[in-house]
């Protein structure tokens, strides 16, 4: 029986959801946000928010607000309610320290 790629994605979701349930360590951290990043090249539109909040807070990797930014755009583009609030709320932060004239990456 073939797998298509929407049901591999759901199934990286899943995965990386208990990981980061079940474990607060580093490493599983880590694992968690490759399967993400998996589920998203695999088509899951869902792993856009969830890659976000992993960029966002720094779980599994570096904290990136530009890259949290991107992923929550493409989720609020495909629905996600909470994605829009969020990305809203980045974006008008992002314009406030660049009128402060302060550089955005820093954070």
């Amino acid at each position: 029986m073939d797998i298509d790629q929407r049901e591999l994605g759901d199934a990286l979701l899943i995965k990386a959801g208990a990981l980061l349930r079940l474990s607060s360590d580093m490493r599983s951290h880590e694992k968690a946000f490759a399967l993400v990043q998996r589920a998203v090249i695999a088509g899951e539109v869902g792993g856009h928010a969830m890659l976000a909040r992993m960029y966002e807070q720094g779980i599994g990797t570096r904290r990136r607000l530009t890259k949290a930014t991107q992923h929550y755009a493409l989720a609020a583009i495909h629905g996600d309610a909470e994605a829009d609030r969020t990305w809203g709320w980045l974006m008008a932060l992002e314009g406030f320290l660049w009128h402060r004239g302060d550089v955005f990456n820093r954070f």
